[in-house]
């Protein structure tokens, strides 16, 4: 019965990466929020609006994942530096691929209006932030915050 409990255990999702979603959702809405913001109230080129809700994603990101998801408190230059790769890096991807995506899948697709605001770049945000955000784990848990 033991060994079929660790089994099913198994499956679940680390704590760890559940801690690092709740994180990475916080910012996640964060980033929509301004992105929507800047974008459609304030009329802010949609890549030009992402790349600055990047920002203050990252800082954020990485007070949540070094005081609560990791909880490692030393080296905090050298893991900022580590993070802020990381964060430039996969800003990069993600920024290529909301480009990608709202361009050429789903501007063809249609547009999605919502109160009258073309909402397609928002659209590929969130799809980008969801097939990004493995990658930043892993990549945060093997490197950044490695102990």
């Amino acid at each position: 019965m033991k060994n079929k409990v660790k089994r099913i255990i198994g499956f679940i999702p680390h704590k760890r990466f559940i801690i690092f979603c709740i994180g990475g959702g916080l910012g996640a809405i964060i980033n929509w929020i301004i992105s929507f913001f800047l974008t459609s109230i304030l009329g802010i080129y949609y890549l030009v609006s992402y790349t600055l809700a990047q920002v203050i994603n990252i800082t954020f990101n990485f007070l949540w994942n070094q005081n609560i998801t990791f909880k490692v408190k030393d080296k905090a230059k050298r893991r900022f530096l580590k993070f802020i790769l990381v964060s430039l890096t996969t800003a990069a991807i993600s920024i290529g691929l909301v480009y990608l995506i709202k361009e050429y899948i789903i501007d063809l697709i249609g547009t999605l209006i919502v109160f009258g605001h073309d909402l397609n770049y928002l659209a590929a945000i969130i799809i980008v932030t969801f097939l990004v955000a493995v990658l930043n784990y892993l990549l945060n848990k093997l490197w950044v915050f490695k102990q």
